[in-house]
């Protein structure tokens, strides 16, 4: 039961941190985006494809952050058990 309420306290925090992020990088975003579009629309078709993939890993940073929490807070926990020993 314990261990549930953590991993639900852990996901909720990690989307927190996440929106954090976002709203950090929000001119970045943004940049990102603007320049993409403008690249699709000079580039053949058939470049498209990794344009997207392009997009797509950009969109990848969110699982990354999301992850990056979960070990921050796994570390915090060993370090805190390693001190009370």
């Amino acid at each position: 039961m314990f261990m549930e309420w953590i991993d639900h306290k852990l996901e909720q925090r990690s989307w927190e941190v996440l929106k954090v992020c976002e709203e950090e990088n929000e001119g970045l975003s943004k940049r990102f985006n603007d320049i993409l579009s403008e690249l699709k629309k000079v580039t053949p078709e058939s470049a498209h494809n990794s344009l997207y993939a392009l997009e797509e890993i950009c969109a990848q940073k969110s699982l990354v952050i999301m992850q990056a929490y979960r070990i921050g807070f796994s570390d915090a926990m060993k370090l805190k058990s390693t001190v009370l020993d």
